[in-house]
């Protein structure tokens, strides 16, 4: 598995990035050059690191989809996490 190292600064957000790439790489087959590539592309809005591989062709309609629906998944995993988190206090 090709994990990122997290530090404690990183944003919810970082983590969020590093989560997709190791999705993209682990489970949809990208290799890391491609992300790379992407990458440079959205340097200033990582968020659009999807559309940016699919506007260079580097993954199909399909995948977008399947990505998108990875990331709705994980944002309500998240919300899930800090309700239960709220609850605790």
């Amino acid at each position: 598995m090709n994990n990122q190292a997290l530090s404690s600064t990183d944003t919810s957000e970082d983590i969020k990035i590093n989560l997709l790439i190791n999705y993209l790489t682990n489970k949809l087959d990208i290799s890391q050059n491609s992300i790379a590539i992407a990458r440079r592309y959205s340097v200033d809005f990582p968020h659009q690191l999807p559309i940016i591989l699919w506007q260079y062709g580097i993954i199909q309609l399909e995948q977008l989809n399947t990505i998108f629906d990875w990331l709705e998944n994980l944002d309500f995993k998240h919300d899930l996490i800090n309700k239960a988190q709220g609850s605790q206090d």
